[in-house]
Order: C-alpha cells, then sequence, then structure tokens
C-alpha cells in the first residue's frame, strides 16, 4: 500500500510541473519558487530544463541559481557551487553581464559555507569588480558586506572593518538604509567582540543606531538582531541588569513564531545571574516550552537544559538539577552524533552527484567525439581553400605589427628617458633646495634669534614676531617641497608604507577624510615602477583634495597572483572623463601605464564622484 501511494505521489509530482501549455514561462518558474520541499523543487527545475527547449538564457540563470539556493538549503554545497558555476557560464557566453555580480556573490557564500575562504574572498572581489564595471542586480554593497563577514570569522578585524566602511558608503550614495542599517549591525558586532572599553562604546553607538534606522524604516529582523547584539554585550560585559530591557525588545519583535526563544534563552540566564529566580524560570519555562515543540531539536536545547539544572540547584532543589543536567549530557550527546551523521550523508550526496555527473560527462564525451570526426573532415577542405589566403594576410599582418612593435619600443624608450629625466632634475632641484635654500633659511632663523636673544626689546615687537613665523613656514615649505620631489620613505620602507605614510600626511594636512587599504600582497617590481606607480598615486591624490570637493577619499593597493590594482576614488564632484583623458595629467599617466603592460579605467560623471583604476601584471 505505501509502494503505490508513493508511486501516486511520484507521477503527481512529475506532471505537475509539465503543465507546459501555459505560455507564461515567469508563472511556471515562480510556482516552482513557492513550493516548501527543496527535493520536489530540485526535481521541478530540472524537469523543466530538460523538457523545455524554448527557455532563453536569462531564465535558464535563474533557475539553476534556484536550483543552487536549494541544495544550500539541503546542506550540499558542493551542489550549490556547481550549478551556480553553470550559471555564470552561461551569463558571461550570453552576455548577460548584469547577472555576474549576483552570481560571483552567492558563489562567494557557498564557498564560504564550505570552509573555502581563499576561494570566497576572491570571488567577492570578483563581484565587486562586475557590479563596478556593469552595473548589476544587487547593490554592489552586498559583495563588500559578506567580505566585512567573512574578514571578521578570520578575526581580520582591520579588513573586515574597512570592508564594512566600503559597503557603508555605497549604502550612503545609494541611499539603502536597509543595507546602511545591516552595516551598522556587523560592525557594531565586531566591536561588541573584541571586549575593550573603547571597543564596547563603538558598538554601542553603532548597534543603536541601526536601531534608530529600524525604528523608522522598520526592518525588523535587523532590529531584533540589534537589540539582542546590545543585550548579549551588557551581559558579556557583566551588566546583565542593563542586559534585559534589550532581550525584551528582542523577543517582543514578530518576525516567526520561535524568533523569541534565544532572547528568552539569555533573557533567563541574565536573571540568573542577578539572583531574581522567578523572573528566570519564568524566562526559561517559555523558551523551553517552544523549544521542545521544534523539529528537529535546535542546538541551544541544550542551553535550556543547563541553565534550568543551574536555576534548580539556585532554589535548593539538587535532584530536580541533577535531571536536567542529565537531559543536558544525553541531548549533547545526540546532537553530536546527529551533526556527525548529517555530514556523512552530506558526502553520500555529494558522491552520488558526482557520480551523476561523470556518467554524463562520458555520454557527452562519446557525441563530442562523433561530432568532431566530422569537424576535422570539413575542416580540412576548408583549411586548404583558407591556407593560401590566410599565408598573404599574415604577411602583411606581421609586417604591420613590426613595425608597429618598433614604434611603440621607441616610444616607451623615449618616455623611460624623460621619465628619469624627470626624476634626476627632481632630485636636483630637492637637494638644492634642501641644502642651498634650506640652508641659508635654517642659518637665517639662527640668526634670527641671536638677535632676539641680544635684544630682548625685539621680542616684545609684534613685527619681529611675524617676521620669524613667516621665516619658520617658509622653511618648512621648502622642507616639504624637498621632500615631495624625492621620496626618502619610498627608498626606505617600499611602495606599501610610503603611499600609506602619505595618506596619512595629506590627511593631517587636510581637512579629508582620506582612507589607505591594502589587501592581499604586492610583489617586488622593481625601484623604478615602484617610484613611477608612487608618483601617479601622487598625482591622483594631490588632484582629488585639490579639485574633486571630495569629503572622502579612498586609496587603494589589492594584489592577487601576478595582478597588482591601484583604485583612487572620491565622493567628489566628478568630471567629464573624456575631457579628463585628454588633458595632460591623465594623458601622462595613463602613457606611463601602458608602456610597462598596465591599463587605466576612469570611471566618472559630474556630480558622482570619481574612480580611477589601473592594473599592472608582474612577474
Amino acid at each position: 500500500m505505501k509502494t503505490v501511494i508513493s508511486l501516486l505521489f511520484l507521477l503527481l509530482l512529475i506532471q505537475q510541473p509539465l503543465a507546459w501549455s501555459q505560455p507564461d514561462i515567469a508563472l511556471q518558474v515562480a510556482r516552482i519558487d513557492s513550493m516548501s520541499d527543496n527535493d520536489k523543487a530540485i526535481l521541478s527545475y530540472q524537469l523543466m530544463l530538460r523538457e523545455r527547449s524554448d527557455l532563453d538564457a536569462k531564465t535558464r540563470i535563474k533557475i539553476l541559481n534556484h536550483m543552487g539556493q536549494r541544495y544550500f538549503g539541503k546542506g550540499d554545497n558542493g551542489a550549490l557551487i556547481r550549478y551556480l558555476d553553470q550559471a555564470c557560464k552561461l551569463a558571461i557566453k550570453a552576455g548577460l553581464n548584469r547577472e555576474v555580480s549576483a552570481l560571483y556573490n552567492n558563489l562567494g557564500i557557498g564557498y564560504q559555507s564550505a570552509g573555502l575562504y581563499d576561494s570566497s574572498l576572491w570571488y567577492y572581489q570578483r563581484s565587486v569588480a562586475a557590479a563596478t564595471k556593469y552595473g548589476t542586480t544587487i547593490s554592489a554593497a552586498k559583495p563588500w558586506l559578506n567580505m566585512g563577514l567573512l574578514y571578521n570569522r578570520l578575526k581580520r578585524y582591520a579588513p573586515a572593518i574597512g570592508a564594512y566602511n566600503k559597503a557603508h558608503m555605497i549604502a550612503v550614495a545609494q541611499k539603502d538604509t536597509a543595507m546602511l542599517a545591516a552595516c551598522y549591525l556587523n560592525l557594531g558586532a565586531l566591536y561588541a567582540g573584541r571586549y575593550t572599553p573603547d571597543s564596547l562604546g563603538k558598538a554601542k553607538l553603532l548597534l543603536e543606531e541601526a536601531l534608530q534606522l529600524t525604528r523608522r524604516q522598520g526592518y525588523d529582523d535587523i532590529k531584533h538582531k540589534a537589540n539582542y547584539s546590545l543585550g548579549l554585550m551588557m551581559e558579556n560585559n557583566g551588566r546583565p541588569s542593563e542586559a534585559v530591557p534589550y532581550y525584551e525588545a528582542a523577543r517582543n519583535i514578530p518576525i516567526s513564531e520561535y524568533d523569541d526563544c534565544i532572547p528568552l534563552l539569555s533573557l533567563g540566564h541574565a536573571y540568573l545571574k542577578m539572583g531574581q529566580l522567578r523572573k528566570a524560570q519564568r524566562a526559561l519555562d517559555s523558551g523551553l516550552a517552544k523549544a521542545r515543540r521544534m523539529v528537529p531539536a535546535p542546538d541551544y536545547l541544550c542551553d535550556f537544559y543547563l541553565y534550568y539544572a543551574q536555576l534548580l540547584r539556585a532554589q535548593k532543589k539538587p535532584e530536580q538539577a541533577a535531571a536536567f543536567y542529565e537531559q543536558y549530557i544525553d541531548l549533547s550527546d545526540s546532537l553530536r552524533g546527529a551533526q556527525t551523521q548529517a555530514r556523512i550523508d552530506r558526502l553520500q550526496r555529494e558522491y552520488e552527484s558526482e557520480k551523476r555527473d561523470n556518467e554524463l560527462v562520458k555520454k557527452e564525451l562519446v557525441i563530442s567525439r562523433q561530432q568532431a570526426a566530422l569537424q576535422r573532415k570539413n575542416m580540412i577542405v576548408c583549411a586548404i581553400i583558407i591556407l593560401g589566403a590566410t599565408a598573404i594576410a599574415l604577411m602583411a599582418w606581421y609586417g604591420r605589427g613590426r613595425r608597429r612593435k618598433q614604434r611603440l619600443q621607441q616610444e616607451k624608450a623615449v618616455w623611460v628617458a624623460t621619465f628619469e629625466g624627470e626624476e634626476r632634475e627632481r632630485q636636483r632641484i630637492s637637494r638644492e633646495l634642501h641644502d642651498g635654500i634650506g640652508g641659508a633659511l635654517s642659518n637665517a632663523r639662527r640668526w634670527f634669534a641671536t638677535i632676539g636673544s641680544e635684544h630682548p626689546h625685539l621680542l616684545r615687537e609684534s613685527d619681529y614676531g611675524q617676521a620669524l613665523d613667516l621665516l619658520d613656514g617658509t622653511l618648512a615649505d621648502v622642507r616639504q617641497t624637498a621632500h615631495r620631489l624625492m621620496p626618502q620613505w619610498l627608498l626606505k620602507h617600499g611602495l606599501v608604507k610610503a603611499v600609506e605614510l602619505y595618506c596619512l600626511q595629506a590627511r593631517r594636512a587636510t581637512s579629508k577624510n582620506i582612507s589607505f587599504e591594502y589587501l592581499g600582497y604586492v610583489g617586488e617590481m622593481g625601484h623604478r615602477l615602484h617610484l613611477m606607480l608612487y608618483r601617479c598615486i601622487q598625482e591622483l591624490l594631490e588632484n582629488a583634495v585639490r579639485h574633486s570637493g571630495a569629503s572622502i577619499i579612498l586609496v587603494q593597493l589589492s594584489g592577487h597572483d601576478d595582478l597588482l590594482q591601484v583604485t583612487v576614488e572620491d565622493n567628489g564632484n566628478g568630471f567629464d572623463a573624456s575631457a579628463a583623458e585628454a588633458g595632460i595629467g591623465m594623458a601622462h599617466i595613463t602613457r606611463g601605464i601602458e608602456h610597462i603592460g598596465g591599463k587605466v579605467d576612469i570611471r566618472t560623471a559630474p556630480g558622482k564622484g570619481t574612480s580611477i583604476t589601473f592594473e599592472l601584471k608582474y612577474a
């Protein structure tokens, strides 16, 4: 009887997605999306992909993405990554570049869940790059936020804060209040976990800011988490009485039927620490009743049993306390066994999925070999016809290419000679300023000081003091100019530290919020390239400070494998990129980067800020 019922159910399951007479494909996909059963939805998606030959590329990408998410819901990260990878390849092949960023972001989540953090970080970075280059169906703030979560999980707090700040900057620019609240929430949680007086103060301010946004805009999920995080921070900081109002607020936010279980657990624990046993018992009783009704049992049910045992021990009920403690031990052992079995089941599913994929690949290989044999015959005939024309075209192309190569080599040699000549002239002028004019000004300063000591009445004269201040300011300007012309930081510390120190100096000298980020690893490229890159960054940063009207400026150096990427961006007035590229400064930078095998990308528009990126490969 069970077999008959199962067959009837399977027949209904197969017939449901095969109602191909419906012309609205989007409605069919939406109906499958609404299914609560992951296995049933996956089977429906697979049948739709196999049976419907009229699906366009965008719909196939959507189905592959949703299939991956369903497998992710079952804990199968391998299947998630496999289907998202297929969707990415299809999107790139079909030219649907605006879909790529969202797929890369989801791949990053899949690799992060699988514990492959390097790959996860790489896909998050690609998602940001694709969103910046093509525009995207998701905000570019999402991969930055996910990057921050990954860095925070790896306890790399500085890059995590940098990624959160980047997401925050984009959310402010796009007026995305939900993302802004999420940034405040995660930054606050990061600072709350560090347990220092300074970080706890920052955490409270950020989490309260997230709450302010949720009070105006809604976002119950963020409001719930922000209240709970504030309560947990207070309790962990030895202030359980201040944690109680936040736990109460979290449990009163209606997200789902059981979302108040964890706040009730923490509320009972806080009351237990305060010695208010009746209130602790009411909170634990309410939460424990709900947690026991959940199927499967949640992990935190163990904590309910443990805290209830502690409560009963405090109430002088040792026998009942021992019974709850035994339940805590039994459930802990059971959950550990269930987790082990779940891992075994997941590995088995991955093995079976891989086996099916291998069989499919073998069949496709046989077909491709047959097609290749036929294609080889056709290609031999075509090759004989094309070969003669190709040889003539190649000879002409080779001649033009050689002449072009010679011209580029000559231009590069002229540019290198010009650059080195400019650097020698800068060094000469720097030495003359420092040793000549600077020395003369220093002697004049000492002379003024001697005159002042010999004639004390001059010290009371305002003209004498103004003249001395003017002399000091001029001497400082001469020394600063000499240092800019010959960057000693670059010689002493290398490119990364030199750029960081220059940004710090620029921030102190102006009212701008100038920040520096360093991601990955920048390898050795030789002093000439380091000097040229330093000059380019110096010129771009000075242009942003002087002309952009920006309040926030970011300088970022990142290295991955053999690729170096430098980005200077601001939230200023922007400009006409076509007119800027014709200018002397940008033309000089662009030619310099291109002569050493790099490329420059300028993204700006009047009133929309500026982002200038150049990439360079090095051995």
